[in-house]
């Protein structure tokens, strides 16, 4: 992987020096060519000049306009993909899972809440005893009560935990498959606003959650197990179901985060086109409006800055074509 990526590297560099190359051999054949004419101009030569200058101008801004709404509709495909990519994470769904820990106390779309279960989560996979001191203290009162010491109770108390964490946002809330009686409420995106703060919070999350369940599989099934044998519950829990749910969110969120790097990657750097714009006007300027305007000008004045500002914008746009 890394010899790809250091082969491919080389080849942008290889890219750069050609166009870099070329640049150079056409700035000595235009000096050439530009010392003679700056020896033989002529004053009345000006408006003529300033005419050449604006038909260049009027290529450029409009190769400019239309390589920037290419960019623009490029960009736009991939937001709407990225869109729909996120919108996967609605069809994530647990598998035979037990619709316990969905009453509000368990809501983890508060950040808060949702970091208070997962160490709740963590302590009872570690088998800890004793007391939760829960970040909070409104609305979750009735959780964070002394962790249980016997294993079926442990066991429900996990199985509270994890579906908190896998039935709420950054999950579709409810996303049970269990004997389709549960109703999925879908997270919408509007925007990739949107789409980058969810994958934020998701990350944290479904990181967490993952790392725990590989960490104490053997802990929450055990106590999973407990908790199915009890009287009235006759149910087998399998911890796998959870971790698949995981694993799959994990690999959904790796997705996202490559096309939303891809989207920032096609963005150009809002400095360069301020630098562009400034540049463009004083070419034009100097190039078109000063000629017209002072005809007896200095020819540095309208030939040189102008063909200065050209060969910087070409520069920048080759360069910019070839980095994307």
């Amino acid at each position: 992987m890394k010899e790809e990526l250091k082969n491919e590297k080389g080849k942008k560099t290889d890219k750069r020096k050609n166009v870099l190359r070329n640049l150079l051999m056409s700035l000595q054949s235009l000096d050439r060519k530009l010392s003679k004419m700056l020896l033989n101009i002529n004053p009345a030569d000006a408006i003529t000049v300033a005419g050449i200058h604006a038909t260049i101008f009027s290529i450029i801004m409009g190769f400019i306009s239309a390589y920037a709404l290419y960019v623009y509709s490029k960009n736009h495909e991939a937001e709407i993909q990225v869109l729909q990519e996120a919108s996967k994470i609605n069809t994530i769904q647990l598998n035979g899972a037990y619709s316990i820990g969905l009453e509000d106390e368990f809501d983890t779309s508060d950040l808060t809440k949702r970091e208070d279960i997962l160490k709740r989560l963590h302590m009872l996979g570690t088998g800890q005893s004793g007391y939760h001191q829960p970040i909070t203290t409104t609305k979750t009162e009735r959780l964070w009560k002394p962790l249980p010491t016997t294993p079926e109770e442990r066991g429900h108390e996990s199985l509270k935990a994890l579906n908190a964490v896998f039935a709420h946002y950054p999950f579709a809330t409810g996303a049970f498959n269990f004997g389709g009686m549960q109703k999925v409420k879908p997270i919408n995106f509007n925007n990739v606003e949107d789409v980058k703060k969810w994958a934020d919070d998701l990350d944290k999350t479904s990181g967490t959650i993952t790392w725990q369940l590989r960490t104490f599989t053997q802990t929450y099934q055990d106590n999973f197990d407990a908790f199915g044998r009890t009287p009235n519950i006759g149910y087998q829990f399998n911890v796998n179901n959870y971790f698949q749910v995981a694993l799959a969110a994990q690999e959904l969120l790796r997705s996202v985060r490559s096309q939303l790097a891809q989207i920032e990657a096609r963005k150009p750097n809002k400095n360069s086109l301020i630098a562009g714009l400034i540049i463009s006007f004083i070419g034009l300027f100097c190039g078109v409006i000063i000629p017209m305007l002072y005809k007896d000008s200095n020819p540095i004045i309208f030939l040189l800055i102008p063909f200065f500002c050209y060969f910087c914008i070409f520069f920048y746009l080759i360069y910019f074509i070839a980095e994307k």
